[in-house]
């Protein structure tokens, strides 16, 4: 079949890790998150996934720190002490109906 690979490769964004998991670079705009499917972060003063955790958080959180955004969870993955690298992103209830 077609199509059926881009879904599993991932692209510039990141890459899918499981079912309902994701990989995703934290410099990746939040309006481009389109691989990964329901996923909606609200508009806010950030541009990227890394920049919406630290508007919630006020810090550059550890690896392993999350925040809750409806039935989603992002933790962050890889950090420094200047940026956030990576971004797991997981669905942890049910898709709105």
């Amino acid at each position: 079949g077609e199509g059926h690979g881009a879904t599993r490769e991932g692209g510039a964004w990141g890459r899918p890790v499981g079912e309902h998991r994701w990989l995703a670079n934290g410099r990746t705009p939040v309006d481009s998150l389109d691989g990964i499917p329901g996923l909606v972060i609200p508009a806010g003063a950030y541009e990227t996934i890394a920049g919406y955790i630290l508007a919630r958080t006020g810090v550059i959180p550890a690896p392993g720190a999350a925040v809750q955004l409806g039935s989603w969870r992002l933790t962050v993955a890889e950090a420094d002490r200047r940026r956030i690298r990576t971004v797991l992103v997981e669905r942890t209830g049910s898709p709105a109906r």
